[in-house]
């Protein structure tokens, strides 16, 4: 090979240079005569993102405030139960990823050299004073406004997710208590005193009442699918990402000292990851499951053998709408749920075990 012979490694990243130069995420040449056009085209494609996403993120949040109006006592504690354990996935979040930040900190302090968190160039020496201080400072804020970012936008996630699995659990009750609700200017209402048989237009009522569990079930699926158009793609991402940073993590762990900053920055990364992961496939295994308790609900309507038959036409009706349980699937293809989750598990140990063998 000749010696004047070399590798330029940066045409490696050329087809991305490309691709970000095209969508207007690429920083142009300070004296190019485009400079301005170029800003506004990058204006306008962040616009359009938010143009798209906003309305859709607005509407489920209008819509779930809607359609998670309790009708009865039960409905609140299971929208209480659901808040609380909404809330306890966001608390636990933000714990790992502070505490995965802290050691993240400490590590340079421990170690002999002045090291940045995050080895990065800057146009200055980063390594004498003052100018580590305020860079380290820096990459600190920057990480914590990045980790608080991601868990709110998780949290959000998971929080849609557990307001339609509760819009399950209380379309369960209802359906199972269906005599005594009432139906008052096409919202359902709880009832001081159940429906009777004896009562005037009793089958009216039931029917009446039938046709709003029916309406809320399809609001409820609607609401669903929405949800799945926004985040398959990023529950893709996490499949895969997580699937790496798993074997990644223990990779490493076993290369370092045990019970250095390190160790824990990186123990707590991992826990980070796992309780996301593991979070959105638990939810969305309770989803799937509280989904298909709606169809057994059915049968157990109160006095449905005594009703027309204009009544039992409508259950059927309902069977059908119902026969499907709800399943949100990342990237159109993989079920959020705990048997992928453990799939995801057993390959990351696979090239686990594959890496340490090397």
């Amino acid at each position: 090979m000749s010696s004047n012979t070399h590798i330029d490694l940066s045409e490696i990243f050329f087809r991305n240079q490309q691709l970000f130069l095209y969508f207007g995420f690429w920083k142009l040449d300070p004296y190019s005569k485009f400079k301005f056009v170029y800003s506004f085209y990058t204006c306008f494609g962040f616009g359009l993102i938010i143009l798209f996403l906003l309305p859709l993120i607005l509407h489920m949040i209008a819509n779930a405030n809607d359609i998670m109006e309790v009708k009865c006592r039960k409905h609140f504690e299971i929208g209480k139960k659901a808040e609380a354990f909404g809330h306890s996935l966001f608390f636990f979040g933000i714990l790992l990823g502070l505490f995965t930040q802290l050691f993240w900190c400490l590590k340079p302090l421990f170690e002999n050299e002045r090291t940045l968190p995050t080895k990065a160039w800057y146009p200055y020496n980063s390594s004498v004073t003052p100018y580590f201080e305020i860079t380290t400072g820096c990459q600190t804020i920057s990480i914590a406004y990045t980790i608080f970012h991601i868990i709110n936008i998780d949290s959000f996630a998971k929080n849609l997710l557990i307001a339609i699995g509760a819009q399950c659990d209380i379309l369960t009750y209802t359906l199972e208590h269906l005599n005594q609700f009432e139906t008052v200017k096409g919202v359902l209402r709880m009832k001081e005193d159940s429906l009777k048989l004896s009562d005037q237009k009793f089958t009216r009522k039931m029917k009446d009442n039938l046709k709003q569990c029916i309406q809320h079930y399809v609001e409820v699926k609607r609401i669903t699918k929405m949800v799945e158009d926004v985040y398959h793609i990023a529950f893709l991402a996490l499949f895969i990402g997580g699937g790496f940073i798993f074997c990644t993590i223990l990779y490493q762990l076993l290369r370092i000292k045990v019970g250095s900053t390190e160790f824990f920055y990186l123990l707590f990364y991992f826990f980070a990851m796992f309780t996301q992961q593991s979070g959105f496939c638990w939810i969305g295994t309770e989803l799937t499951f509280k989904s298909s308790r709606i169809f057994n609900a059915i049968p157990k309507i109160p006095y449905w053998l005594d009703c027309d038959l204009e009544f039992r036409k409508m259950m059927v009706i309902a069977f059908l709408s119902v026969k499907e349980p709800l399943v949100i699937h990342a990237g159109r293809l993989i079920p959020l749920s705990i048997q992928v989750f453990l799939n995801v598990l057993r390959t990351s140990y696979s090239y686990f075990t594959l890496l340490s063998n090397i």
